[in-house]
């Protein structure tokens, strides 16, 4: 039935309990990580996104800074900064929130101890109406405000210039639009 353990036999028999214990408890947790891998360490690069964005003309946007380590791993707790080349395209908020101010691009810069990342913001219109002329293309979007863009050697573009604009810019003044008609 039972036979009665010499001293070497019972000291031998806690190790083994204890190998298999650690044994199972490794095969149950798979052997590996249980949640992601988070950095330390100083700020090697700052990923954002999206890259790129687009948002409409009094629309916005979320973007996101990711600062990580070396290594790649994300960094918690990091203080971000956001800068914008083009200020009068779109602004940018401390919270990343990007708001379309006027049709045309920007730069968005996410910086995290002297560290920087960017994306590529496009700022567009979508248009209600539209009216080409000869020269100029005219547009109204659903509030009624009007833009233009194309050669404006006579001042046809409305926006108190004779500068010839590639992209839409706004007609002065708080004008709205029920139709618009380029000559």
């Amino acid at each position: 039935m039972f036979r009665r353990l010499n001293g070497s036999e019972a000291n031998h028999i806690p190790r083994t309990l204890l190998l298999c214990a650690g044994l199972l408890v490794l095969i149950a947790c798979g052997g590996g990580s249980t949640g992601p891998v988070v950095g330390s360490g100083p700020v090697a690069p700052v990923s954002v996104a999206p890259t790129p964005a687009i948002v409409v003309v009094g629309g916005t946007v979320q973007l996101t800074a990711t600062p990580k380590d070396a290594a790649g791993n994300p960094l918690t707790g990091r203080i971000v900064t956001w800068a914008i080349s083009a200020s009068a395209v779109a602004s940018v908020s401390a919270t990343g929130l990007v708001t379309g101010l006027a049709p045309g691009w920007a730069t968005i810069t996410a910086t995290s101890e002297r560290q920087s990342g960017s994306a590529a913001i496009t700022v567009g219109l979508v248009l209600a109406a539209v009216s080409a002329g000869l020269e100029y293309t005219c547009g109204r979007i659903t509030s009624g405000a009007a833009y233009c863009w194309g050669l404006n050697a006579s001042g046809q573009l409305g926006e108190g210039s004779t500068t010839n604009s590639s992209t839409p810019v706004a007609a002065l003044g708080s004008l709205t639009f029920a139709a618009v008609g380029a000559g």
